[in-house]
Protein backbone atom coordinates (compact mmCIF):
# COMPACT_ATOMS: atom_id res chain seq x y z
CA UNK A 1 0.00 0.00 0.00
CA UNK A 2 0.94 3.46 -1.21
CA UNK A 3 0.81 6.10 1.74
CA UNK A 4 1.11 9.39 2.43
CA UNK A 5 0.92 10.77 5.46
CA UNK A 6 1.05 14.61 6.87
CA UNK A 7 2.25 15.43 9.88
CA UNK A 8 4.64 12.52 9.98
CA UNK A 9 7.52 14.22 11.42
CA UNK A 10 5.04 15.06 14.73
CA UNK A 11 4.20 13.91 17.68
CA UNK A 12 1.16 10.93 16.75
CA UNK A 13 1.86 11.05 13.04
CA UNK A 14 5.35 9.85 13.61
CA UNK A 15 3.82 6.89 15.63
CA UNK A 16 1.34 6.36 12.50
CA UNK A 17 4.63 6.18 10.13
CA UNK A 18 6.42 3.56 12.62
CA UNK A 19 3.57 1.52 12.39
CA UNK A 20 3.28 2.11 8.20
CA UNK A 21 6.75 1.17 7.92
CA UNK A 22 6.70 -1.84 10.36
CA UNK A 23 3.93 -3.34 8.46
CA UNK A 24 5.63 -3.29 4.93
CA UNK A 25 4.14 0.00 3.38
CA UNK A 26 5.18 2.13 1.11
CA UNK A 27 5.41 5.49 3.07
CA UNK A 28 6.00 9.53 1.91
CA UNK A 29 6.03 12.14 4.08
CA UNK A 30 4.23 15.84 3.51
CA UNK A 31 6.64 17.99 5.40
CA UNK A 32 8.44 21.65 5.23
CA UNK A 33 11.84 19.71 6.31
CA UNK A 34 14.05 19.66 3.66
CA UNK A 35 15.64 16.24 5.47
CA UNK A 36 13.92 13.46 7.35
CA UNK A 37 14.99 13.77 11.08
CA UNK A 38 17.36 11.44 11.90
CA UNK A 39 15.04 9.12 13.88
CA UNK A 40 13.29 8.35 10.32
CA UNK A 41 16.01 8.54 7.64
CA UNK A 42 17.71 5.08 6.59
CA UNK A 43 14.19 3.51 6.48
CA UNK A 44 13.07 4.12 2.98
CA UNK A 45 10.65 7.13 3.54
CA UNK A 46 10.39 9.60 0.94
CA UNK A 47 10.28 13.00 1.91
CA UNK A 48 8.29 15.10 0.00
CA UNK A 49 8.72 18.63 0.65
CA UNK A 50 5.87 20.85 0.57
CA UNK A 51 4.01 23.78 2.94
CA UNK A 52 0.05 23.97 3.94
CA UNK A 53 -0.04 27.79 3.17
CA UNK A 54 0.55 26.05 -0.31
CA UNK A 55 -2.59 23.25 -1.12
CA UNK A 56 -1.33 23.06 -4.44
CA UNK A 57 2.14 21.36 -2.91
CA UNK A 58 -0.08 18.76 -1.00
CA UNK A 59 -1.96 18.04 -3.46
CA UNK A 60 0.88 17.25 -6.22
CA UNK A 61 1.86 14.87 -3.48
CA UNK A 62 -1.39 12.76 -3.43
CA UNK A 63 -0.15 11.47 -7.06
CA UNK A 64 0.25 7.76 -6.88
CA UNK A 65 -1.51 7.56 -3.07
CA UNK A 66 -3.63 4.47 -1.99
CA UNK A 67 -4.36 5.96 1.17
CA UNK A 68 -3.44 9.69 2.26
CA UNK A 69 -3.72 10.12 6.11
CA UNK A 70 -4.35 13.77 6.91
CA UNK A 71 -2.41 14.32 10.61
CA UNK A 72 -0.58 17.74 10.07
CA UNK A 73 -1.84 21.02 10.10
CA UNK A 74 -1.15 25.10 10.49
CA UNK A 75 -0.64 25.49 14.35
CA UNK A 76 -1.03 28.99 15.29
CA UNK A 77 -3.16 30.29 18.20
CA UNK A 78 -4.93 32.68 15.90
CA UNK A 79 -8.17 31.93 13.96
CA UNK A 80 -6.47 32.80 10.87
CA UNK A 81 -4.83 29.46 11.09
CA UNK A 82 -7.83 27.43 11.78
CA UNK A 83 -9.59 28.95 8.39
CA UNK A 84 -6.04 28.09 6.74
CA UNK A 85 -6.50 24.11 7.53
CA UNK A 86 -10.16 24.37 6.96
CA UNK A 87 -9.62 26.03 3.24
CA UNK A 88 -6.76 23.60 2.35
CA UNK A 89 -9.06 20.55 3.63
CA UNK A 90 -11.68 22.23 1.09
CA UNK A 91 -9.02 22.53 -1.60
CA UNK A 92 -8.20 18.44 -1.05
CA UNK A 93 -11.27 17.57 -1.52
CA UNK A 94 -12.47 19.66 -4.43
CA UNK A 95 -8.97 18.53 -6.35
CA UNK A 96 -9.32 15.94 -9.06
CA UNK A 97 -6.41 14.43 -7.72
CA UNK A 98 -7.94 13.33 -4.54
CA UNK A 99 -10.57 10.91 -6.62
CA UNK A 100 -7.54 8.90 -7.67
CA UNK A 101 -6.83 7.72 -3.80
CA UNK A 102 -8.45 4.69 -2.47
CA UNK A 103 -9.08 6.62 1.13
CA UNK A 104 -8.48 9.74 3.02
CA UNK A 105 -8.29 9.66 6.70
CA UNK A 106 -8.65 12.83 8.38
CA UNK A 107 -7.66 12.67 12.49
CA UNK A 108 -10.32 15.22 14.45
CA UNK A 109 -10.33 15.58 17.94
CA UNK A 110 -12.69 14.21 20.64
CA UNK A 111 -13.74 17.27 21.59
CA UNK A 112 -16.00 17.36 18.25
CA UNK A 113 -18.04 15.24 20.24
CA UNK A 114 -18.63 18.24 22.72
CA UNK A 115 -19.82 17.58 26.52
CA UNK A 116 -21.50 14.18 26.84
CA UNK A 117 -25.34 13.71 27.81
CA UNK A 118 -24.67 10.57 29.56
CA UNK A 119 -22.04 7.85 29.59
CA UNK A 120 -19.91 6.12 27.69
CA UNK A 121 -21.61 8.24 25.11
CA UNK A 122 -21.23 6.77 21.41
CA UNK A 123 -20.64 8.41 18.33
CA UNK A 124 -24.15 9.24 17.70
CA UNK A 125 -25.15 10.43 20.86
CA UNK A 126 -25.94 14.57 20.72
CA UNK A 127 -23.54 16.28 22.84
CA UNK A 128 -25.20 18.40 26.10
CA UNK A 129 -23.31 21.23 25.34
CA UNK A 130 -21.25 21.97 22.06
CA UNK A 131 -17.49 23.46 22.31
CA UNK A 132 -17.24 26.30 20.19
CA UNK A 133 -13.55 26.66 20.41
CA UNK A 134 -11.35 27.23 17.09
CA UNK A 135 -9.95 24.40 17.11
CA UNK A 136 -12.48 22.41 17.78
CA UNK A 137 -14.60 24.65 15.13
CA UNK A 138 -11.90 24.15 12.54
CA UNK A 139 -11.70 20.09 13.16
CA UNK A 140 -15.94 20.00 13.15
CA UNK A 141 -15.97 22.11 9.99
CA UNK A 142 -13.39 19.79 8.40
CA UNK A 143 -15.73 16.64 9.15
CA UNK A 144 -18.78 18.24 7.31
CA UNK A 145 -16.58 18.80 4.43
CA UNK A 146 -15.61 15.11 4.33
CA UNK A 147 -19.51 14.31 5.19
CA UNK A 148 -20.59 16.35 2.31
CA UNK A 149 -17.75 14.88 -0.01
CA UNK A 150 -18.11 16.71 -3.54
CA UNK A 151 -15.54 14.65 -4.83
CA UNK A 152 -16.60 11.30 -3.96
CA UNK A 153 -13.51 10.73 -1.97
CA UNK A 154 -13.74 7.63 0.21
CA UNK A 155 -13.07 8.68 3.97
CA UNK A 156 -12.42 7.97 7.65
CA UNK A 157 -12.62 10.75 10.13
CA UNK A 158 -10.77 9.42 13.75
CA UNK A 159 -11.43 11.54 16.85
CA UNK A 160 -8.67 10.71 19.43
CA UNK A 161 -8.77 11.58 22.85
CA UNK A 162 -5.77 12.69 24.64
CA UNK A 163 -3.04 11.19 23.76
CA UNK A 164 -0.06 10.77 25.99
CA UNK A 165 3.20 7.96 25.50
CA UNK A 166 6.97 8.57 24.09
CA UNK A 167 8.01 11.38 22.18
CA UNK A 168 4.80 14.09 23.23
CA UNK A 169 5.69 17.45 22.75
CA UNK A 170 3.28 19.53 24.15
CA UNK A 171 1.54 17.40 26.66
CA UNK A 172 5.11 16.53 28.32
CA UNK A 173 6.00 20.20 28.41
CA UNK A 174 2.70 20.82 30.25
CA UNK A 175 3.02 18.01 32.75
CA UNK A 176 6.49 19.04 32.95
CA UNK A 177 5.47 22.76 33.86
CA UNK A 178 2.80 20.90 36.06
CA UNK A 179 5.36 18.91 38.10
CA UNK A 180 7.63 21.90 38.78
CA UNK A 181 4.30 24.03 40.00
CA UNK A 182 2.78 21.35 41.74
CA UNK A 183 4.63 21.09 45.01
CA UNK A 184 3.38 24.58 45.85
CA UNK A 185 -0.08 23.69 44.47
CA UNK A 186 -2.59 23.78 41.17
CA UNK A 187 -5.64 25.31 41.26
CA UNK A 188 -8.35 23.31 39.38
CA UNK A 189 -11.70 23.29 38.40
CA UNK A 190 -13.78 21.09 40.59
CA UNK A 191 -12.18 17.89 42.98
CA UNK A 192 -10.40 16.53 39.76
CA UNK A 193 -12.29 12.93 39.89
CA UNK A 194 -14.66 13.69 36.64
CA UNK A 195 -13.62 11.55 34.40
CA UNK A 196 -11.05 12.53 31.36
CA UNK A 197 -10.71 11.32 28.02
CA UNK A 198 -6.94 9.71 27.39
CA UNK A 199 -5.39 6.92 24.82
CA UNK A 200 -1.79 6.03 25.09
CA UNK A 201 -0.28 7.45 21.47
CA UNK A 202 0.91 3.94 19.93
CA UNK A 203 -2.89 2.67 20.24
CA UNK A 204 -4.08 5.74 18.67
CA UNK A 205 -2.05 4.95 15.96
CA UNK A 206 -2.94 1.73 15.94
CA UNK A 207 -6.49 3.04 15.43
CA UNK A 208 -5.39 6.12 12.87
CA UNK A 209 -3.94 2.66 10.42
CA UNK A 210 -6.87 0.53 10.80
CA UNK A 211 -9.35 3.66 9.58
CA UNK A 212 -7.07 3.62 6.55
CA UNK A 213 -7.60 -0.40 5.72
CA UNK A 214 -10.03 -1.30 7.48
CA UNK A 215 -13.22 -1.63 4.47
CA UNK A 216 -15.76 -0.99 6.88
CA UNK A 217 -14.08 2.21 8.27
CA UNK A 218 -15.55 3.80 4.93
CA UNK A 219 -17.78 7.18 5.60
CA UNK A 220 -17.38 6.45 8.98
CA UNK A 221 -16.55 8.85 12.17
CA UNK A 222 -14.99 6.79 15.23
CA UNK A 223 -14.24 7.93 18.89
CA UNK A 224 -10.55 6.67 19.70
CA UNK A 225 -10.51 6.85 23.54
CA UNK A 226 -9.60 3.81 25.95
CA UNK A 227 -13.12 4.09 27.48
CA UNK A 228 -11.13 3.64 31.06
CA UNK A 229 -11.89 5.57 33.76
CA UNK A 230 -8.72 7.75 34.42
CA UNK A 231 -9.68 11.09 36.27
CA UNK A 232 -7.77 13.99 36.22
CA UNK A 233 -6.56 13.87 39.92
CA UNK A 234 -5.75 10.16 38.40
CA UNK A 235 -3.27 11.97 35.83
CA UNK A 236 -1.87 14.61 38.29
CA UNK A 237 -0.77 11.88 40.41
CA UNK A 238 0.74 9.67 37.68
CA UNK A 239 2.70 13.29 36.68
CA UNK A 240 4.10 13.53 40.50
CA UNK A 241 4.68 9.74 40.43
CA UNK A 242 7.00 10.20 37.07
CA UNK A 243 8.65 13.43 38.74
CA UNK A 244 9.05 11.77 41.99
CA UNK A 245 7.24 14.71 43.67
CA UNK A 246 3.70 14.90 44.95
CA UNK A 247 1.41 17.25 43.41
CA UNK A 248 -0.75 19.28 45.60
CA UNK A 249 -4.04 20.06 43.60
CA UNK A 250 -6.26 23.00 45.31
CA UNK A 251 -10.09 22.03 44.22
CA UNK A 252 -12.00 24.78 43.13
CA UNK A 253 -15.95 24.61 42.27
CA UNK A 254 -16.27 25.31 39.30
CA UNK A 255 -18.17 28.39 39.74
CA UNK A 256 -15.48 30.40 41.00
CA UNK A 257 -13.54 30.44 37.48
CA UNK A 258 -16.93 31.41 35.27
CA UNK A 259 -16.66 35.02 35.55
CA UNK A 260 -13.12 35.24 34.52
CA UNK A 261 -13.59 32.58 32.04
CA UNK A 262 -16.27 34.81 30.25
CA UNK A 263 -14.07 38.00 30.46
CA UNK A 264 -10.85 35.88 28.75
CA UNK A 265 -13.33 35.18 26.03
CA UNK A 266 -14.65 38.86 25.63
CA UNK A 267 -11.19 40.31 25.55
CA UNK A 268 -10.32 36.69 23.31
CA UNK A 269 -12.73 37.58 20.67
CA UNK A 270 -10.91 41.32 20.01
CA UNK A 271 -7.97 39.71 19.61
CA UNK A 272 -9.65 37.25 16.74
CA UNK A 273 -9.60 34.53 18.88
CA UNK A 274 -12.25 32.16 20.10
CA UNK A 275 -11.50 30.32 23.24
CA UNK A 276 -14.53 29.17 24.83
CA UNK A 277 -13.20 29.36 28.30
CA UNK A 278 -16.86 29.37 29.37
CA UNK A 279 -17.75 26.06 28.40
CA UNK A 280 -14.23 24.30 29.03
CA UNK A 281 -14.93 24.85 32.93
CA UNK A 282 -18.04 22.95 32.74
CA UNK A 283 -15.67 20.19 30.13
CA UNK A 284 -12.87 19.99 32.84
CA UNK A 285 -15.56 19.27 35.65
CA UNK A 286 -17.87 16.65 33.66
CA UNK A 287 -17.38 13.04 33.13
CA UNK A 288 -15.90 12.44 30.30
CA UNK A 289 -16.41 8.92 29.07
CA UNK A 290 -16.51 8.01 25.52
CA UNK A 291 -17.89 4.35 24.23
CA UNK A 292 -14.98 2.38 22.15
CA UNK A 293 -17.33 0.15 21.17
CA UNK A 294 -17.59 1.41 17.59
CA UNK A 295 -14.06 1.24 17.15
CA UNK A 296 -13.86 -2.60 18.41
CA UNK A 297 -16.77 -3.22 15.66
CA UNK A 298 -15.55 -1.66 12.91
CA UNK A 299 -12.20 -1.19 13.28
CA UNK A 300 -11.33 -4.59 15.69
CA UNK A 301 -9.28 -1.86 17.92
CA UNK A 302 -9.19 -2.23 21.38
CA UNK A 303 -6.39 -0.57 23.43
CA UNK A 304 -2.96 -2.51 24.58
CA UNK A 305 -1.39 0.39 26.28
CA UNK A 306 -3.28 0.21 29.25
CA UNK A 307 -0.90 1.22 32.38
CA UNK A 308 -1.42 4.56 32.84
CA UNK A 309 1.04 5.61 34.91
CA UNK A 310 3.13 3.48 32.95
CA UNK A 311 2.24 5.39 29.92
CA UNK A 312 2.85 8.68 31.50
CA UNK A 313 6.31 8.01 32.87
CA UNK A 314 7.22 7.07 29.74
CA UNK A 315 6.50 10.59 28.40
CA UNK A 316 8.16 12.26 30.84
CA UNK A 317 11.29 10.26 30.78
Amino acid sequence: MRTLVSGGTGFIGGHVVDLLIEEGHSVKIFSRRTVLPERLSGRGIENVWGDFENPLSLIAALEGVDVFFHIGEIRSTFMAACLKNIALLQQIVSSPAVRKIGRLVFVSSITVAGIPVEVPATEDAAPEITLNDQYTFYKRTCEGLLARNPSGVEYAIVRPAIAYGPRSINLRKIAGAMAKAGTIGLPFIGSGRSIAPFVHVKDLARAIYFAGVRPGAAGQTINITDSLPHTWREFFDAIGSAAGRRLIIIPFPPLCFKVPAAFVDCLASLCNLRLDLTKYITYFSRDLLFSRQKAKDILGWEPLCTDFNGGIKEMMA
